[in-house]
């Protein structure tokens, strides 16, 4: 039998600069797709041959294939995956020059 393959480890979406832009555009399409399934929704049942209701998944799906290549992009083969620094806090208040500590 085949072995299967490990999974690769991709970056978080923290660590990648233009992932928050597509996250926004793919939390739109989620929303729209949401409305277009309402509309063609009767008696329970969703009618998925409807061109409104497939073009809306089809506009989600590639928004997430974009997010999804943007996390591939930012993976270096070789570079370790460590989360970024976080922000260094502001430095106490220091005396100046010439000032005398007490």
């Amino acid at each position: 039998m085949a072995k299967s393959k490990e999974k690769k480890k991709f970056v978080s979406l923290e660590m990648v600069p233009t992932a928050k832009a597509h996250q926004e555009i793919v939390k739109e399409r989620k929303d729209k797709l949401a409305k277009a399934k309402a509309t063609v929704t009767k008696d329970g049942k969703t009618d998925r041959q409807s061109p409104k209701y497939r073009q809306a998944l089809k506009r989600l799906k590639r928004a997430q294939r974009k997010l999804f290549k943007q996390r591939v992009r930012f993976t270096r083969p070789g570079v370790p995956l460590t989360p970024p620094a976080p922000a260094a806090a502001p430095a106490a208040a220091a005396p100046a020059e010439g000032e005398k500590k007490e």
